[in-house]
Formats: structure tokens, sequence, C-alpha cells
């Protein structure tokens, strides 16, 4: 589906918006959540950041099967110099 910007993809169980000027992924959704690039998130609590600790998303890669089919939204957090990858369930909601 295109809406003259972007165009809706299904894999691996997520549903992408992906840009069609950049070929980038400007959102994905898993069931009824939504992350946008550039949205700010806040830590559920792993090894990747503490709960409560804010972020904000700064790429979300396409999910490849077999490959990378969790860690696949990258998120800069308060405190941290590098970007980390995390699972939806990494976030809160």
């Amino acid at each position: 589906m295109e809406n003259g910007t972007t165009i809706t993809i299904k894999r691996q169980g997520y549903t992408l918006s992906v840009d069609l000027m950049t070929k980038s992924v400007v959102s994905i959704t898993k069931a009824k959540y939504t992350i946008s690039v550039h949205q700010h998130v806040t830590a559920a609590g792993s090894t990747v950041a503490k709960r409560g600790t804010k972020g904000k998303v700064t790429a979300i890669h396409v999910p490849f099967s077999g490959i990378r089919t969790h860690d696949i939204v990258r998120v800069l957090f308060e405190g941290q110099s590098t970007s980390k990858p995390v699972k939806f369930e990494d976030l809160e909601n």
C-alpha cells in the first residue's frame, strides 16, 4: 500500500512504513504498538539500559528471517555515546 511518500510492507510479523525517497524504515508496528524514527522512548529495564532511562529512536532495521528478527530498533539512551539495538519488549509502552 502506498500513500505517495511511504509504502507499507509486512515482514516477519511486523508492519513497516518505508520512505520511498530514502528507502529507509520510518516506523514499525508489532501488534498494536508503533515505534517511529526520532520518537522518544523509555527503557523497560534490560541489559541495554536501566528501567526508566529515556532515549530517542535513531534507526529501524528491516527484520530478516534468521538473521535479525528481534533487535531491530536502535535507540540512543541518555548517558550513552552510541545507539543500541533493542527489542520491542525492552521499551515501555
